[in-house]
């Protein structure tokens, strides 16, 4: 997995660059949060493998600047799927690493299409709802 993430860099560098930067992210908001070094590890790592199940087709698509056709929205928001479907038995890759990958595509709301997905067989977890603030 991480020779073909690396591999591929020279196509889509964008969205490496941009998995990177949101790995940086994520781990230095878990370091401040406290989080344990296994868990900062699991963000970091999930983060760059997020786009692991992304068509290069999509990722051209996302690329786009103009509205996707219904045909090329779905192969986009199949990502999520393809990424855990990918990550799934890979035991050398941590469950929370796998999570991450996963779920980085959810609205900070939980609103995303991943937790409306009727058996989809895919774990779900609920989460907390978000406090608002005045």
């Amino acid at each position: 997995v991480f020779l073909k993430v690396a591999l591929e860099t020279s196509e889509s560098s964008e969205v490496y660059e941009h998995c990177l930067a949101a790995a940086q992210l994520a781990m230095s908001v878990g370091i401040v949060e406290g989080l344990g070094e296994q868990a900062i590890q699991d963000l970091g790592a999930g983060c760059v493998l997020s786009r692991i199940g992304q068509s290069e087709e999509a990722t051209r698509n996302a690329e786009q600047m103009r509205e996707l056709t219904l045909i090329e929205m779905i192969d986009l928001k199949r990502t999520p799927s393809r990424t855990f479907d990918l990550l799934q038995n890979m035991r050398e890759i941590s469950v929370g690493a796998r999570n991450v990958a996963y779920q980085i595509f959810e609205r900070f709301d939980g609103s995303a299409a991943l937790r409306t997905c009727k058996g989809c067989g895919h774990v779900q977890p609920e989460r907390p709802p978000v406090p608002q603030v005045p």
